[in-house]
């Protein structure tokens, strides 16, 4: 399965898309420093596409990052907080869209 390894705020972390889970699309382990994403096929039901099982796992993965940068940043009572990772993970993409419209990034 595809690793990768992302830095958030100067913390190396493992990212892996083999996560076996009924209950949650993606993990962030902290301590472990290890994120853990189902794989894209495993995303949504079957009769989702594949649009938007990608979708749904870029979503996930911007959850887990949330996660981690928050724990990271020494915000760790937020970085719990499912509906502030929620929001954020939402959020990002629009808000970055907007930052580069406007050349503030």
């Amino acid at each position: 399965m595809e690793k990768k390894t992302v830095n958030i705020l100067g913390t190396e972390y493992e990212m892996s898309f083999d996560l076996d889970s009924k209950e949650a699309d993606g993990e962030a382990k902290f301590y472990g420093k290890k994120i853990e994403i189902k794989p894209l096929e495993r995303m949504l039901d079957e009769d989702s596409t594949d649009e938007e099982k990608r979708r749904r796992q870029k979503e996930v993965i911007r959850h887990e990052l949330w996660h981690c940068a928050l724990f990271e940043g020494g915000a760790e009572n937020y970085a719990y907080d499912e509906n502030l990772i929620d929001t954020l993970a939402i959020l990002s993409p629009k808000l970055f869209k907007v930052f580069q419209e406007m050349d503030i990034l």
